[in-house]
């Protein structure tokens, strides 16, 4: 997994998250508070993920270069 990816699903986890604990907190639904406390680990572990994961830039390729006279 890219560091782009798990980033991509912070934000989504994030999302999910707020939407969960806004419903949770103006309905009083118990599956509401389930479906938060999931979503926050998830986006937890999508963070771990990204810290750890490397950054895949290119490594620069050596090139011979021959000079005309």
């Amino acid at each position: 997994m890219t560091r782009s990816v798990a980033n991509r699903i912070v934000v989504l986890c994030v999302l999910f998250a707020s939407l969960f604990a806004v419903t949770g907190l103006a309905s009083q639904v118990p599956v509401a508070e389930v479906l938060f406390l999931i979503s926050g680990s998830l986006c937890a572990v999508m963070l771990l993920f990204t810290l750890a994961a490397p950054n895949r830039a290119p490594a620069p390729v050596p090139v011979r270069v021959r000079r005309r006279r």
